[in-house]
Formats: C-alpha cells, structure tokens, sequence
C-alpha cells in the first residue's frame, strides 16, 4: 500500500481528481475514507460514487463555509477552490439569505444521493471529534 501510495500522483485537479482517485483503486473491497466539503455538483458526486460502489465508502462532510459567521453586511472575499476563481462580494441579508438557502438544498440534496448509495454522511462540524466518528462507525 505504502509503495503504490508513493508511486501515486495527482493527474487532476478539483472534484475531477476524486473521480480519477476513485477510478483507480482496486477492485478489492477496501474501506475508503471520503472526505470532502462536496461543494461540486451532484452529478460529479455521482462520478465519484459509482467506482466506490464495491467498496466500503465512509463519506465525512466538511464544513467550510460557517455561514454563522458571515456578515449580512459589508465586502466579502470567496476563493472558489473548485475553480480558482476568486470574487468579492458586498454582502447583504438578501444575498446571505439566498446562500443560505441553496447550501440547505444543497446539503439535503448530497444526503439524499448518497442514502441512494446505502451511505450515510458523517458531518464532525467545525472541530474534529474521534468519539463522535467512532459513533457514527458503530451506527452504521
């Protein structure tokens, strides 16, 4: 494992290089670690998905946009981490409101797709705790 992992580069960027990741592994049933914000669209989602379908896939949902902590007024800056793009905002409750909505969907959307996979999402929130990973594991 050790070698094959050193032999290893990354041939993409973004959630093209989940899907290549995911593509490559052995036909073997493994435990994959899926971690991610999964903050790309349900359909890359679904190209990730679909090789890990043999294996037993752990998917652990990052939070990176508090959005408790976002302004409802003033600029903004967003580095777009799929895209490299970086914008600034002037934010406003409508604006804040709007995003909040569409990450909500978005979330609900992603539980959904992956229950369809037989997966259950594991959220840790913004800081790491191992008995509520060791939990989730034992529930599953």
């Amino acid at each position: 494992m050790r070698t094959w992992l050193q032999q290893t580069s990354a041939q993409a960027h973004s959630a093209q290089a989940l899907v290549a990741a995911a593509q490559r592994l052995r036909r073997r049933r493994s435990l994959v670690f899926l971690i991610s914000d999964f903050m790309f669209t349900l359909e890359q989602c679904r190209q990730i998905l679909e090789p890990l379908r043999p294996h037993d896939v752990i998917p652990i949902v990052l939070d990176t946009q508090n959005l408790g902590r976002l302004p409802a007024w003033g600029l903004t800056f967003w580095h777009d981490a799929e895209s490299g793009q970086k914008k600034m905002l002037f934010m406003r409750p409508s604006l804040l409101k709007q995003w909040q909505t569409r990450q909500a969907q978005q979330q609900k959307a992603l539980t959904t797709l992956l229950q369809r996979y037989g997966l259950s999402p594991f959220r840790p929130g913004e800081q790491f705790r191992a008995p509520a990973l060791a939990r989730h594991l034992m529930e599953r």
